[in-house]
Order: C-alpha cells, then structure tokens, then sequence
C-alpha cells in the first residue's frame, strides 16, 4: 500500500475519533498518583505521550539515552483508569475506556508509519 494511502487511513481514523469524542482528551481519565500513590517520581503521560522527528544521529541518541536513564528507576506510571466509587454516589457509571485505546491504536499505527520514512 502507498504511504499516503496508509497516512490517509490513520487521518480518517484519527478524524472519526474527533467526531465521535469531540470533548474528550486522553488526559480526562488520567489520575495522577491513583495507582503506587506513595511513589513520588513517576512517568507522566507527558512524558510518554511524544514524537521525535528523527531518529538517526547523535541529538536523537543522546535524547533516548537521557530520557532512559530518567526514568528507569522510577516506580509507578500514570496511565488512563476507569474508577468505581462504592463509597458515595456518582452522578453516571462510566467504564468505557474505548477513546482512549482507539487514540492509542492511532498514535501506533502513526509511529509505525513514520518509522517506515
């Protein structure tokens, strides 16, 4: 398949998204310190959520090496969760995390593409 196709499928899928997510962001399901709460240092989705342009030379060895040695000894990561309250009320019940595993999918099949260049 020609590469703009594959670019124009994850647009479309990136679109479809949009439309039927239009308020939502990835970070909207995010707690922060909900799981490991005693852990202080911890991945962020800031940190995890992020591109390079390219990946050859020594800025791009340099990053990877800083950014690995930054977190390798962190303990917890702060990933989206659905949560239950049974302790009080809540207004609706909501256990859908599928905006947040379709704009995964997206993001990897746009990396997987790019990394194709």
């Amino acid at each position: 398949m020609l590469w703009s196709k594959k670019v124009l499928q994850v647009a479309s899928k990136a679109f479809s998204l949009y439309r039927d997510y239009p308020q939502r962001t990835v970070f909207d399901n995010i707690k922060d310190g909900l799981i490991e709460p005693q852990e202080e240092e911890r991945i962020k989705p800031e940190q995890y959520i992020s591109f390079t342009w390219s990946t050859e030379g020594w800025l791009y060895d340099q990053i990877c090496e800083y950014v690995n040695a930054e977190v390798q000894e962190y303990g917890a990561i702060d990933e989206p969760t659905a949560i239950q309250y049974f302790d009080k009320p809540q207004q609706q019940s909501f256990h859908d995390l599928d905006f947040e595993t379709r704009m995964f999918d997206v993001l990897n099949e746009l990396s997987t593409i790019l990394n194709e260049l």
